[in-house]
């Protein structure tokens, strides 16, 4: 695998995937700082990275590199859904994994908060970034 190909779904994928299969990272407080961190390394990394896009087999309108910046993206949206979550509900949304393998329609709003979370943030990206991709 390309560094390319690992950069778009590293990028586009890394904090959705942590919401949903280790979200106890993600609800836990002492993290939010080491979370951050790390998605603040890979922004300096993809913009280190980011000259060297003309050089790969894409497109040269499409920088595989920038994607290294969506897991900030999805963080800072993520701490918002999860302010506005718990300021309407009192409490962290159920894992996602419970909500599914449970079936129980008493988590609507959790499922809500998912699917619009994970809507945001996978596609979001991919329409901002690769919309001039031909």
């Amino acid at each position: 695998m390309s560094f390319e190909l690992i950069s778009f779904l590293v990028g586009l994928l890394l904090v959705p995937f942590t919401l949903l299969y280790a979200s106890k990272i993600i609800f836990n407080k002492r993290y939010i700082l080491l979370s951050f961190t790390v998605v603040l390394i890979l922004a300096i990394l993809g913009l280190t990275q980011i000259n060297y896009a003309s050089n790969s087999r894409f497109n040269p309108h499409f920088n595989p590199y920038l994607f290294l910046f969506c897991p900030l993206c999805s963080l800072i949206l993520l701490r918002i859904f999860l302010y506005f979550f718990k300021l309407g509900l009192n409490r962290d949304p159920v894992p996602a994994i419970k909500i599914y393998h449970n079936f129980d329609f008493g988590y609507g709003w959790d499922s809500f908060f998912y699917f619009t979370f994970m809507i945001l943030s996978l596609c979001g990206p991919v329409f901002l970034l690769a919309h001039d991709f031909h």
